[in-house]
């Protein structure tokens, strides 16, 4: 997607957007799905996810599912940033 905006050619730093790119959006949507994970882990009360999900949603409203944001980012957001640069330089000296 980056390589189609004008400016970006196939170097490190669109490799490194790219990381950071996508492990932006793993969070976003993989948050949510940790903490109802974790708070089902956690606490036997809830009957199902579903359950969990409305529950946390009522009682501590939208931004609960994304406590952690920052540290999880980091977290994968780096993982990304080193397999896509990994990956695309291995590809470039190797295949």
């Amino acid at each position: 997607m980056f390589l189609k905006l004008p400016g970006f050619t196939d170097n490190v730093f669109t490799h490194l957007l790219a990381g950071l790119g996508a492990g932006f959006f793993a969070v976003c949507i993989g948050s949510p799905v940790d903490v109802v994970k974790s708070r089902m882990m956690g606490d036997s009360t809830y009957r199902s996810t579903l359950d969990c999900f409305t529950k946390t949603l009522k009682n501590d409203g939208p931004g609960a599912f994304y406590k952690g944001f920052i540290a999880n980012f980091c977290r994968i957001g780096s993982w990304n940033v080193i397999m896509f640069l990994t990956l695309e330089q291995v590809k470039r000296f190797f295949l």
